[in-house]
């Protein structure tokens, strides 16, 4: 039977577990799926994050929340949802007797799947080193709206672009201040230091890491940084944004919308599903970008 332990957050009281690990032998504790942001749906589709709202009794964070609408890339399929905006704290200590240092994980993916989520990042090792561990889910592909010269998408086609139009860019980047946010404000009730967090990441989430050093909007958030394989210098990572509205209008056309007008786009962007959306933006690219995709792949 598993043992299960609460712990009280601004928002309200989080029903957690206690983990015995299978990798190390050892115990730590778990509080999954927690809301750190309002579902990114309806009319926030393709809008900034906003602070998740408070909830009434206990909510059960001992399992973890969806991922991304995302193409799986072993079996092809898609998958997540778009309410996908959760945070995961693991802990070595409970209750909590002093703040320990906080390593807060950025998951790689390609800016296009993946997730914080334990079938890749497990935090079984790492809790063992005496250190709070945070791993999170940000949004994907054309619902992160990464694009224009700043942006974070880790292949060309990702960068949507709609000039004009009152979609917010660079998404999936604001989601992960968001959730550095909600470290900041929420990670001492769980015995993490919030004056000693440091960011790391892989890949997508090296580049992440490398953009959190640059945007003065994650100042004051983090104190250390760890950016693997991945750096906001990688040429994948820039696109003029003439080339990214373009793309933009093709995924419309892949979608059955042949209007060249971006507020027109983006409002029917905002109508389709999540899946149509993931599953057509193959059909956006350049015959060039589809192949190096298909080789990449």
């Amino acid at each position: 039977m598993t043992e299960t332990i609460n712990a009280r957050i601004p928002q309200g009281e989080l029903l957690g577990k206690k983990v015995s690990s299978s990798n190390t032998g050892g115990v730590f504790y778990s509080f999954q799926g927690i809301p750190y942001a309002k579902p990114p749906v309806g009319p926030l589709r393709f809008k900034a994050p906003q602070p998740a709202d408070p909830w009434e009794g206990v909510k059960d964070a001992t399992k973890e929340g969806a991922e991304a609408p995302q193409i799986n890339f072993i079996n092809k399929k898609y998958t997540g949802n778009e309410d996908c905006l959760f945070i995961n704290v693991y802990t070595p200590q409970w209750p909590p007797k002093s703040l320990k240092p906080v390593m807060f994980s950025i998951h790689g993916g390609a800016f296009v799947l993946g997730s914080g989520n334990t079938e890749m990042y497990g935090p079984d090792y790492l809790v063992e080193e005496d250190i709070i561990v945070v791993t999170f889910n940000y949004r994907l592909g054309v619902l992160g709206k990464y694009q224009g010269s700043i942006n974070l998408s880790g292949m060309d086609y990702l960068q949507l672009c709609i000039e004009g139009s009152d979609v917010v860019t660079n998404n999936g980047l604001r989601d992960q201040v968001m959730a550095l946010i909600w470290v900041k404000e929420n990670i001492s009730e769980f015995g993490g230091d919030p004056n000693n967090v440091t960011i790391e990441g892989i890949s997508a989430g090296g580049v992440s890491v490398h953009y959190l050093m640059l945007t003065p909007l994650s100042k004051g958030l983090f104190h250390k940084a760890i950016a693997q394989s991945g750096t906001a210098l990688l040429p994948a990572c820039y696109v003029r944004k003439s080339v990214a509205q373009q793309r933009s209008y093709r995924l419309g056309e892949a979608l059955g919308f042949n209007k060249k007008d971006p507020q027109a786009l983006a409002d029917y962007l905002k109508t389709v599903t999540p899946e149509q959306l993931v599953t057509a933006t193959e059909n956006a690219l350049s015959e060039e970008v589809s192949f190096q995709l298909t080789n990449h792949n």
